[in-house]
This record gives C-alpha cells, sequence and structure tokens, in this order.
C-alpha cells in the first residue's frame, strides 16, 4: 500500500503538490471565460460604436426628411397660391368683361338717345366716313 505522503491530491502538510487533471481543466476554463469575456467587451464596444453610428444617421435622415416636408410644402404653397390667385383673375376678367358689355350697352343705349333727343340730320358724307 502507499504511503499517505504519495498519494496525489495529499492536502496534508508536506506532502508533495502535483498538477492533476481537474487543476489543468480548471484552468483551462479559466483561460476559455477570459477569452470569452474579452471578446464580448471588444463585440460590446463595436456595438456601442455601431450605434452611435446608427443614432447620427438617424439623426441626419431626420433633419433630412424634415427639409424635404418643408420644400414640399413650399412648393404645395405656392402652387395653391397661384391656383387662387389665377381663380381669383379669372373671376376679375369675367367680371370685367361682363361690366365691359353692360356698359358698352349702356354707351348705345345713350348714343340712340342722344340721336332722338337732337333730331338732327347727319349729313351722308358723315355717315359714310369710316371710323365714327
Amino acid at each position: 500500500m502507499e504511503s499517505a505522503k504519495e498519494r496525489p491530491g495529499d492536502l496534508r502538510k508536506g506532502a508533495p503538490r502535483r498538477f492533476g487533471p481537474s487543476e489543468g481543466l480548471i484552468l483551462l476554463l479559466l483561460a476559455v471565460i477570459t477569452a470569452l469575456v474579452w471578446r464580448l467587451d471588444a463585440r460590446a464596444a463595436e456595438i456601442a460604436e455601431l450605434e452611435g453610428k446608427l443614432a447620427n444617421e438617424v439623426r441626419a435622415h431626420a433633419v433630412t426628411r424634415l427639409s424635404l416636408n418643408t420644400a414640399e410644402f413650399r412648393a404645395a404653397n405656392r402652387e395653391l397660391d397661384t391656383t387662387v390667385k389665377g381663380d381669383i383673375l379669372d373671376e376679375r376678367l369675367v367680371a370685367q368683361a361682363a361690366r365691359a358689355e353692360q356698359l358698352e350697352k349702356e354707351a348705345e343705349a345713350l348714343r340712340q338717345q342722344l340721336v332722338r333727343e337732337t333730331n338732327c340730320v347727319t349729313p351722308r358724307s358723315i355717315r359714310n366716313a369710316e371710323g365714327l
């Protein structure tokens, strides 16, 4: 039988310390965990950087969208303004044409009335003259 001093893993005072498979496995697992933590930390930093870039792009997109909406609003406003002014102008042109027609009728009625009231005979040379 082996003596107590020679048994592997014996923790008594004076026993030689041996590196066994369980200690090796623990060191291997510790090394793997350290590598994973280091890798996760690097990925977290990369993700944080990408999130910052994404936030900047989102802000830039919002500013661009706002500028585009403003330009579209101004264009639509100008178009509406032009349409409204055009409609007002058309209404005024129709009203002025009706007024001109009415004034022309009144002028013709006044001419006829003046001719009847004056009872004057217009010489043939004046009646036949053009432009009168």
